[in-house]
């Protein structure tokens, strides 16, 4: 296989820095826990300079990141946001000169939702719908407001009004659960968008242009079914950063799911109760109707009742020239809700073979090195119950445990 280089590009404000210039960057997106949407991404990257020589970068500038493919020419987004942090230190000195790091600390899209106010009121809508009234409320612009000197021509034919401002990614719409109307006044936006994602099991995620997305829970299991799994082996994971664990707080056995006017569906699961003792828990909702209250409580009793396995960190170096170059270039395209598995796991990590989703990622560059680390979830977790014709048409019985049945395929490892 031809070897591979990153080479990360930074660009600040129109700015590009690369090759030495670009020491390191770290870039932090997702979440680590289903039941909680992702914090907002953040990337530190430090510049290397020379002499009187340094980038010219404040707060609120804006910063985009990408790194090559593995054609070494063909650069691809990984991350977006905006300036909060700046410091510089000095790297080294001599009779010749010296050397300064300028360390840059940048918010991903998330991070200024959270500071954004929402409309004070929001009529019963499906959960898609209502993330997209709350983003174009905070970012969408007015004809008036658009810049003078844009016209059609010179516009995107693909671009429609929600995703033409930068923050604003594809929405999924309508979603799949309909929530209750809004009239409690002026909140934060993250706050009531968390809140709506939440009740409906879907993820407000950004990707790596810098946009704010939304995904649905039944949008995710589409996305398995129609384009199937990425596969990865254990033979390209870096085993000293490939770690699961099993928390007895992850286990609820006695659940309450409150919707609409504080209405609530339970349940309990009794052979958990006596095994693990009685571990209650609630989730509060704005869903509209009481059916959709018991799809969330039925999903939370088949797989929250027992301890699970998750895997905690899943560490992939790009830079191995063993790697073949689609792989490579899938896994540089890294996204939210990306389906993945992984077939060969050591049975003390995973003991059946991994399927799931990608919940969040953490990029570690330099100029000839990438590693990237992924933290999964089990497709069970956000899964509601499917059909046999629902499962991936690619799925082969090859990459199946051969002691697997039906009753089974839905159980967290």
């Amino acid at each position: 296989m031809a070897e591979y280089s990153p080479y990360p590009q930074v660009e600040i404000n129109g700015t590009v820095y690369t090759g030495d210039v670009v020491n390191s960057v770290a870039i932090f997106n997702g979440r680590t826990n289903v039941d909680e949407q992702p914090r907002a991404s953040y990337s530190t990257i430090t510049l290397v300079t020379y002499d009187d020589v340094y980038p010219a970068v404040t707060a609120n500038d804006r910063v985009a990141i990408s790194i090559l493919k593995s054609d070494g020419t063909t650069p691809h987004p990984i991350f977006a946001g905006y300036v909060t942090d700046v410091s510089a230190s000095m790297r080294a000195h001599g009779s010749t000169g010296y050397a300064t790091n300028t360390t840059i600390t940048v918010m991903g899209a998330l991070a200024r939702l959270a500071n954004k106010p929402t409309a004070s009121t929001y009529p019963k809508q499906f959960d898609g719908d209502r993330i997209a009234a709350i983003l174009l409320d905070v970012y969408g612009d007015t004809w008036a407001q658009t810049a003078p000197g844009i016209t059609w021509a010179t516009t995107d034919p693909t671009v429609t009004w929600l995703n033409y401002e930068t923050e604003i990614g594809v929405i999924d719409q309508p979603g799949d659960f309909e929530v209750t109307a809004f009239n409690q006044g002026v909140v934060a936006a993250q706050s009531l968008a968390n809140l709506t994602a939440n009740s409906a099991l879907g993820v407000l995620w950004e990707d790596g242009e810098g946009r704010i997305n939304y995904t649905s829970s039944s949008e995710r299991v589409a996305n398995a079914t129609n384009n199937g799994f990425e596969t990865i082996s254990a033979d390209y994971i870096a085993a000293g950063n490939t770690s699961s664990i099993i928390n007895i707080n992850d286990i609820a056995n006695d659940i309450t799911v409150s919707y609409k006017n504080n209405q609530e569906v339970t349940g309990e699961d009794s052979a958990s109760i006596t095994t693990y003792g009685r571990i209650a828990r609630q989730w509060s909702t704005i869903l509209e109707n009481g059916a959709s209250a018991q799809q969330l409580r039925d999903l939370y009793l088949e797989t929250r009742t027992l301890p699970r396995r998750n895997l905690n960190a899943v560490s992939i170096p790009l830079h191995n020239p063993g790697l073949g170059s689609t792989l490579r270039d899938a896994l540089v395209e890294v996204y939210n809700g990306k389906p993945v598995s992984i077939p060969d796991l050591p049975l003390p990590i995973y003991r059946i073979p991994f399927t799931g989703f990608v919940e969040g990622y953490v990029w570690e560059l330099a100029k000839m090195t990438a590693t990237l680390t992924l933290t999964l979830s089990d497709y069970g977790l956000t899964a509601l119950e499917q059909t046999w014709s629902q499962v991936s048409a690619s799925e082969t019985w090859n990459t199946i445990s051969p002691i697997l049945i039906w009753s089974d395929a839905k159980v967290v490892a």
